[in-house]
């Protein structure tokens, strides 16, 4: 069995595999890089960054070590914007909340 701290790293780069799957570019309607991040998604069940566990009926889902992939990804990368602007912590957190309203407003 991984332990959690390997299973957050391994979330973490299929996250960025995930990420790595779109050119970037504003795709055209109902174009998109699914086939990609599907193959990601499934990725993410092979590494077990999501378990589910049964006790009778009820069923718990841990995603912890999905959520902390996204933490260390999201993380690392607000670091390297810092160090390499120079700008304020709070400065990129705020840019980086605009460019997710901006990516998910189509």
């Amino acid at each position: 069995m991984t332990d959690d701290s390997e299973l957050n790293r391994l979330a973490a780069h299929v996250l960025i595999d995930a990420v790595s799957a779109w050119n970037f570019e504003p795709y055209a309607a109902g174009d998109s890089p699914s086939g990609a991040i599907n193959v990601a998604w499934e990725r993410l069940d092979e590494v077990k960054a999501m378990r589910l566990r049964q006790d009778g009926n009820v069923v718990t889902v841990d995603a912890s070590p999905l959520l902390n992939g996204v933490l260390i990804t999201l993380h690392a990368l607000i670091l390297s914007v810092v160090a390499a602007t120079g700008r304020d912590h709070a400065d990129v957190i705020t840019a980086l909340r605009e460019q997710v309203d901006e990516a998910t407003d189509y």
